[in-house]
């Protein structure tokens, strides 16, 4: 990795660090506690050996037991602090995780598949919650521990320090080994566990496809074999694991008999006295320890740093623009008017040169063929996109002078495929609201929406659970929920996407007699491929290769546009 992109990442940290609003106080509190827990920690071997040694005072054994009591008290609240300083990371980060997700622009939606997202909500911020909760306040305490063994050790004699640092080399080639392969085998079980939860997503989502098409069989052999890579790479990791955890045995082991071997020599001849040697013995253990601990802060750093980096990535991502100061919902607003506007989905020319005026207070409906791009003009109407030339107005004003949110909050759409959330009907009538409705008001657009009568039926009425995007309720009346919905909002501008175009002919009667009550007075621009839904608008806008090729009535569009012939007649005889 080149240095901008080292800056780069470590900026994108320390950003996902600040506006994730961590609790510092118990971070700190934390590494204090462990801090002290050392401190004990260097004060036993020396007093232990003074006790071996034959200093059996009270007031030596006293304070040695009142110590023993304390490093046990004190580990025993650095335990309960530093699980709260994790589930209290854990928190911010998912908080912080899920208000970035819901403010970035519909763009990033289009290149980031949903399960990925969920595992930077849940997984990532596990791995770093409980890194930066535990490992990194831990990690200032078990240098202290190291680097004050070490002068002790010097205090006593200088040769007990060459003795120790025969084998630190060693634990320092072993440290980075292990970071590297642990983080490398980390990423890959990560991989392919990401691979198995979107192979799984996509395919639960698509279960009547599945069954439909007797695919069963294949899916499952497909599934399997995902889970077999995730399983022989899991395997390949807890073998290269079990080889470093032999190797940390084996340092150890190293480590003590250079402690007794050494010491004993330097008894024998006299350089230090036995006392001494059985405290060197007793902070050999610390050495180790640190030693070790911070081999595996190493390792941790490594684990870490994918889940950092994928937050972090998130975490720079630009939010949408919040657009200008005037705010649509007090405004008459006015036409709505596309001035040669041109966009591309990546390389991809959708829209060249479309110039069209869709009239205050009428019906507008967009007709062509698929892929003539109807439904990128809804999502430039919806400002998800930018147009990559020209500009979108209103009244005269380019709609970026609008505020997003009084734009949206002017907007009611209803889509072809209704999206109900899972609660009661109430709920997902009143979705979105920012006003307090009446029970009166509910039933009214209920009524008008020609939904009061299936919801009545139910045991519940309103109160009635909808399911999973609207598992429980027929295509029909999950359609007329969504036009309640837009009734009970009153926008200005109605956004209609094939509203009709599957629901069986009662249904689409229901719902079409509902749609005239919500066109009266406002806005309404349609996107259809059944003529027949379109031919009393007052204007239809025909597309074709990228751009407008005719707009005008139905009987005037009969007569100049070719494009909207040929629609016809593939339509008939549902259209005449």
């Amino acid at each position: 990795m080149d240095e901008s992109k080292k800056n780069h990442v470590w900026k994108s940290f320390l950003i996902l660090l600040k506006d994730s609003r961590l609790p510092w106080l118990f971070i700190i509190f934390k590494l204090l506690l462990s801090m002290g827990v050392s401190q004990l920690s260097l004060i036993f071997p020396d007093m232990t050996a003074q006790i071996l040694a034959g200093d059996l005072a009270v007031s030596t054994i006293t304070l040695m037991v009142s110590l023993m009591f304390l490093q046990y008290a004190a580990t025993g609240v650095s335990v309960i602090v530093g699980r709260m300083a994790g589930a209290k990371i854990t928190l911010s980060l998912r908080k912080f995780m899920l208000r970035k997700v819901l403010s970035l622009p519909i763009p990033f939606y289009d290149n980031n598949m949903p399960d990925r997202l969920i595992s930077r909500t849940t997984e990532d911020t596990q791995k770093l919650s409980s890194y930066l909760g535990d490992d990194v306040p831990n990690f200032p305490s078990q240098i202290y521990l190291f680097l004050g063994t070490l002068f002790i050790l010097f205090r006593y004699d200088w040769r007990l320090v060459a003795l120790t640092a025969v084998t630190i080399p060693v634990i320092l080639l072993l440290t980075f080994v292990s970071g590297r392969l642990g983080f490398k085998w980390n990423n890959r079980i990560q991989i392919k566990l990401a691979e198995l939860t979107g192979y799984l997503a996509e395919i639960l989502a698509n279960i009547p496809l599945l069954k439909v098409f007797v695919q069963e069989v294949k899916e499952d052999q497909k599934g399997q074999d995902n889970i077999e890579e995730l399983y022989k790479t899991k395997v390949k990791y807890q073998f290269i694991t079990a080889g470093l955890t032999a190797a940390d045995e084996l340092q150890g082991i190293v480590t003590n008999v250079v402690a007794i071997v050494g010491g004993a020599w330097l008894v024998t001849h006299e350089y230090i006295t036995l006392e001494i040697w059985m405290a060197y013995y007793l902070y050999t253990g610390n050495l180790s320890r640190g030693i070790t601990e911070m081999k595996l802060f190493w390792e941790r750093t490594k684990a870490a740093q994918g889940a950092a980096r994928r937050m972090s990535e998130i975490a720079m991502e630009q939010d949408e623009a919040a657009g200008g100061n005037l705010d649509l919902t007090k405004q008459d607003g006015g036409d709505l008017c596309f001035e040669q506007v041109g966009f591309s989905y990546g390389d991809t020319q959708v829209l060249r040169d479309m110039t069209f005026t869709i009239p205050a207070n009428k019906v507008t409906a967009f007709v062509g063929k698929s892929g003539a791009g109807k439904s990128t003009v809804f999502g430039l109407l919806e400002r998800f996109y930018d147009p990559d030339s020209g500009r979108i107005t209103m009244g005269g004003e380019s709609v970026d002078a609008y505020s997003l949110r009084s734009w949206r909050q002017a907007i009611g759409y209803v889509p072809q495929e209704t999206q109900l959330l899972s609660g009661t009907i109430r709920s997902n009538i009143t979705y979105g609201l920012e006003r307090q409705v009446t029970e009166e008001e509910i039933i009214r657009a209920a009524k008008a929406a020609n939904a009061y009568d299936f919801i009545m039926e139910q045991k519940n009425g309103f109160d009635t659970e909808t399911g999973e995007r609207g598992s429980k309720l027929s295509g029909g009346q999950c359609q007329r929920i969504a036009i309640a919905r837009a009734l009970l909002k009153d926008p200005k501008i109605l956004l209609l996407d094939e509203v009709t175009s599957s629901l069986d002919a009662e249904a689409k009667a229901a719902v079409e007699e509902a749609l005239e009550r919500l066109k009266d007075g406002r806005t309404t621009i349609m996107i259809a491929h059944d003529l027949s839904t379109v031919r009393d608008a007052d204007q239809i806008i025909v597309l074709d290769d990228r751009t407008v090729e005719a707009a005008g009535t139905h009987e005037e569009l009969i007569q100049t546009s070719p494009v909207y012939q040929s629609l016809l007649r593939a339509a008939q005889p549902a259209a005449l």
